[in-house]
């Protein structure tokens, strides 16, 4: 009995005592935001890379050395995939929002959730096309040497861009064991 009242009593202490001690404990901060590079963006007036384009395309096109006709030439192709590719990204928001309230939702309608998923999954493919049309347009401005520099840049995975010497991330450690 008596061990029971004292289980009971320090129980009792301990839910007393320690939300106080939990507060009392320094404050997690989050990690300082990244500043962002001085100057304008490429592709910006009297600045490097063509507009429109995403980063790492970017980057890739600027090592091929275009030539102010193959520039121009990728700066039509981009501003004509420009309007569906905006109007293809608002749709697949549009469909994902809507397969999350599918999922979410407090009844479970597995028709509902397939139709939203097909919905999505059709227009990921749609985008995959209409990304490897642009592609093979921007390829046909390209000289064979540039084609081959091009292709060889897809394929490599994107790098990151990070905090460490260059640019570049640190490299991660490997986990113990692998």
């Amino acid at each position: 009995m008596f061990m029971r009242r004292r289980t009971i009593v320090a129980v009792a202490l301990l839910l007393a005592v320690g939300p106080a001690i939990a507060s009392a404990q320094p404050q997690q901060q989050p990690p300082p935001a990244q500043p962002a590079p001085p100057g304008p963006p490429a592709g910006a007036p009297g600045q490097p890379g063509i507009p429109g384009l995403g980063p790492q395309l970017g980057r890739i096109l600027d090592r091929l050395n275009l030539t102010p006709e193959q520039r121009t030439s990728i700066t039509t192709i981009v501003a004509a995939h420009k309007k569906t590719s905006d109007n293809d990204r608002q749709q697949i928001i549009k469909a994902r929002e809507l397969l999350v309230k599918q999922v979410n939702a407090p009844t479970f309608d597995e028709g509902a959730i397939r139709q939203a998923a097909a919905a999505v999954a059709a227009l990921d493919a749609n985008r995959a096309v209409d990304s490897a049309k642009f592609l093979k347009e921007v390829r046909g401005v390209l000289s064979p040497e540039q084609q081959k520099q091009f292709q060889e840049a897809l394929a490599r995975p994107p790098q990151p861009q990070g905090a460490g010497p260059g640019g570049q991330a640190p490299p991660r450690a490997r986990p113990p064991g692998s």
